[in-house]
């Protein structure tokens, strides 16, 4: 029975081997009837290898170009001291002081330079101003960020004369905000001079960026930020702006909704500010002070007859209490600290209302070109007075 059982299973598989074998023969005579009819082989060694080359022909010159390109970009990338400038994760910041301090080493010496902080740079229309003060033939402004202080304008202004670039005129602007000065801000001094550390052995990622910001950020649009990307676009842009307009741009987080100057003043009919529960912190630290000590130095080389003060406005919801005896004694401290006369401050309103700003510091693009136009009438009463009562003195030897 148990070799019966054997004699059945050894059948069993030799049939199944059988069967194998039959379907191997007829799909091999496929394959051959599809060779025969069409003239395709299942392996066609020649033509695999023929058809790589003609690829790999293709891309290797295509990949040694690119490394080199690659190698060329590395190099220049660590070799350019200002390549921090055009590293990954730029902010608006970054961007004004940049295109600040490339303006500041190849422009002349205008008429009138302004130096101060962000709110001098969003707030006062230079084209604006210039425009109203026929008799001024140059205006430039160099305004940067609240970090650098009183002691960073002084580097900044120490770097301008350094060249031979004197100003008829000078005038710093300051804004309530940096009236608390940390120590911390100090490394932004050196920043605004030599601008961020190169980029050290940078990832390929780096150099990309690099190579996009320096060569082809016109071309490839690759937006700010925030609502500094949807009104200027690339940083490219923003430079430009910041360029064009002698060193002022505008803050564009708030205000674009109103399309005219005259729209926003309706906007204000019947407006009633609601009060902060606490007012700003206008009170000048002690290490603002000593910063201002310092710029003190450089006014006396500059000569104190030519600087002016102006105060940038504050938000009328946080612009009572402590806050407004602090923004006089603010003024008064400065113009004690740098030596100037009270003639020398320039006085604009301390506060406008608040739908005029972007924030708590910068106005608008509304609320700058009132501020502005308060500027033009300042100075245009208090320089037309100075040279008139110049052309009044007599001259040496006439007395």
């Amino acid at each position: 029975m148990e070799r019966g059982e054997a004699n059945f299973e050894q059948f069993s598989a030799a049939s199944s081997v059988a069967a194998l074998a039959a379907q191997g023969e007829n799909t091999a005579n496929k394959v051959l009837k599809l060779e025969t009819d069409s003239g395709w082989s299942p392996v066609d060694v020649k033509s695999v290898v023929h058809t790589s080359w003609l690829v790999l022909r293709l891309v290797i010159p295509l990949f040694l170009f690119t490394m080199i390109l690659y190698a060329f970009a590395y190099f220049i990338t660590v070799n350019d001291s200002r390549s921090g400038f055009f590293g990954p994760s730029i902010t608006p910041e970054i961007l004004m002081i940049k295109a600040q301090s490339e303006r500041l080493e190849t422009i002349a010496a205008p008429d009138i330079a302004f130096f101060g902080d962000s709110s001098c740079l969003m707030d006062i229309d230079i084209p604006r101003l210039q425009s109203q003060l026929t008799a001024i033939r140059s205006m430039e402004s160099y305004c940067t960020l609240a970090f650098l202080g009183p002691a960073g304008f002084k580097a900044q202004i120490d770097k301008m004369l350094s060249r031979g670039a004197v100003p008829r005129r000078l005038v710093l602007v300051f804004n309530w905000i940096g009236f608390d000065r940390h120590k911390d801000w100090d490394g932004w001094i050196n920043y605004a001079l030599n601008g961020p550390p190169a980029l050290q052995a940078p990832s390929m990622g780096s150099v990309l960026d690099y190579m996009r910001r320096k060569w082809v950020d016109e071309a490839v649009y690759a937006p700010l930020p925030g609502t500094f990307g949807l009104y200027y676009g690339g940083a490219s842009a923003f430079e430009r702006t910041i360029r064009e307009n002698h060193g002022s741009a505008i803050d564009p987080t708030h205000g674009l909704d109103i399309t005219s100057l005259t729209d926003m003043r309706k906007s204000l009919v019947g407006y009633t500010p609601t009060f902060q529960r606490q007012p700003a912190r206008a009170t000048i630290n002690e290490a603002f002070r000593e910063a201002v000590k310092e710029l003190a130095l450089t006014v006396d080389r500059v000569g104190r007859d030519r600087i002016y003060l102006i105060l940038t406005p504050l938000p009328d919801i946080i612009y009572f209490g402590s806050a407004v005896t602090g923004m006089a004694e603010a003024a008064q401290k400065i113009q004690d600290d740098l030596g100037l006369s009270h003639d020398h401050i320039l006085q604009t309103g301390r506060a406008m209302e608040a739908p005029y700003f972007s924030g708590g510091t910068h106005l608008n693009r509304w609320g700058r070109e009132v501020f502005t136009d308060e500027v033009a009438k300042v100075m245009r009463e208090r320089f037309q007075e100075r040279t008139a009562s110049r052309r009044a003195l007599p001259a040496a030897g006439e007395q």
